[in-house]
């Protein structure tokens, strides 16, 4: 399910414009079919935000279900560093070497080195080198809040948790028409989309998702429904102006298919999601994430920024760049994400004592 969600930002992002991130390439444009390029964007120009807010639930879920009672906070924050900070300095770094280049700021580009971009209200410092990492400096503050949040979280009875959940699902509302009504078009896509204590609420839904699923009051919803839920929420949102578009009208539908694949996995009724190609697709998913916009814009870039294609001959370099981007994305979970987890997720002396008791 990571992945599908991954390959629906990267259709996403092949509706990009110049004006979209400081790098100023299109990639939209290289249709050169009008009437295809307006379909395209028709249908996907949302398709990365509920993408990413299936991620923050899912995050939240996988979290609370994998909870270790014997975990230390430093324990987590250490495995969590290591999960997600040597992949973002690698793509990064990639995304400043071959997109930033000269146009390199210290004041734009050094605070996605440090997952601090979200937090700044200028899309020059949010998108800055590789855009998809603004995502992780969301995801940074909730490993860093989860160990203390969770505890809280379980103390309340299950009969109150559909009610807390129905609180967050009014507050991500409340976010979005505060943005709508009150807040500058200048601030607005910061303040409803990537400051990271407002998207705090999808991350939270999900662990009440999973205090409920471990509770045994989930409600029997099937993955099939939860599914055409999904995809009449997203058509709708395709009506409504963006800032409910992001979030709002897709949470619901978002985090019950997280709860329905969750029960649908236990119960091994999912074949399909839990196949070997799916697994490893998952595996991979993050990776896929981290470096699909690299490959995107840079192969706009080497291949002619301004050049438009046939329809085809476009869909043959979109599935040029998937394939590339597949084949990266293997790579760095094999050579960069997995031996980082492996050998600093957790202290020499933790893993030395673990392969002395697996010996005895």
């Amino acid at each position: 399910m990571r992945f599908i969600a991954a390959f629906a930002v990267f259709l996403f992002h092949l509706t990009m414009l110049s004006i979209h991130t400081p790098h100023g390439i299109d990639v939209l444009h290289q249709f050169k079919d009008e009437g295809v390029r307006e379909a395209y964007n028709s249908v996907f120009h949302i398709a990365g935000f509920t993408g990413v807010s299936f991620f923050f639930a899912l995050s939240g879920f996988v979290l609370t279900w994998s909870a270790r009672s014997t975990d230390t906070l430093t324990g987590f924050w250490r495995r969590r560093f290591f999960k997600i900070y040597p992949l973002h300095i690698v793509t990064y770094a990639a995304g400043l070497l071959l997109l930033t280049g000269s146009a390199f700021r210290a004041s734009d580009d050094l605070p996605g080195v440090f997952l601090l971009q979200s937090w700044i209200p200028d899309a020059r410092v949010i998108f800055a080198a590789n855009s998809p990492s603004w995502s992780i400096s969301c995801e940074a503050l909730f490993y860093v809040l989860f160990p203390l949040l969770l505890p809280l979280i379980e103390r309340i009875p299950a009969s109150r948790l559909w009610w807390w959940s129905a609180a967050m699902v009014a507050g991500i509302f409340a976010v979005a028409t505060i943005g709508h009504l009150y807040v500058s078009m200048e601030y607005q896509f910061w303040f409803t989309y990537t400051l990271p204590p407002l998207r705090l609420m999808e991350f939270v839904l999900g662990i009440f998702a999973a205090r409920l699923v471990i509770l045994g009051r989930w409600p029997d919803i099937r993955l099939a429904p939860a599914t055409v839920l999904l995809v009449l929420a997203y058509a709708l949102a395709l009506q409504l102006p963006q800032v409910y578009a992001q979030t709002a009208v897709t949470i619901v539908p978002v985090v019950l298919l997280v709860g329905a694949g969750a029960t649908a996995d236990i119960e091994g009724r999912s074949r399909l999601l839990r196949s070997r190609t799916m697994v490893w697709l998952g595996e991979i998913s993050f990776a896929f994430y981290m470096v699909h916009l690299v490959v995107l814009l840079s192969a706009r870039k080497w291949l002619g920024a301004e050049d438009s294609y046939s329809t085809p001959k476009a869909l043959l370099v979109i599935a040029g760049c998937l394939a590339v981007t597949m084949v990266l994305a293997w790579l760095l979970h094999i050579g960069v994400e997995r031996p980082a987890m492996r050998h600093w997720s957790v202290r020499r002396q933790d893993r030395d004592r673990g392969r002395t008791t697996a010996s005895v």
